[in-house]
């Protein structure tokens, strides 16, 4: 009960004057801006995920977000090495293979 009668900022005037209207239902007592989002709160998990997949399309990647698909191409990265036998094996591996061959 709680989370619903706070007070929570407004997106629009940055007022703390948001209030619950009904569920899901939330609008600003200043500058009566009316929006959508979760039951309890005004702003989920997931409405932060969109705002950051609709920032990214509008103005481009960030530093943040850069640095986050840095840091996932370098895990990638690690990954793909550990999947693989060392040099060494490989170079066996083909002796072997050329040895029964012959």
């Amino acid at each position: 009960m709680a989370k619903r009668s706070r007070k929570y900022t407004c997106p629009v005037c940055q007022y703390p004057k948001v209030e619950r209207q009904s569920v899901g239902i939330w609008s600003c007592k200043k500058c009566d801006h009316t929006f959508a989002g979760g039951a309890w709160e005004p702003f989920t998990r997931a409405s932060d995920a969109n705002n950051r997949i609709l920032r990214r399309s509008v103005d481009g990647a960030t530093t943040a977000d850069m640095a986050f698909i840095a840091q996932e191409a370098a895990m990638n990265y690690e990954r793909e090495l550990a999947d693989r036998p060392p040099v060494g094996e490989e170079e066996e591996v083909s002796a072997d293979a050329a040895g029964e061959e012959e």
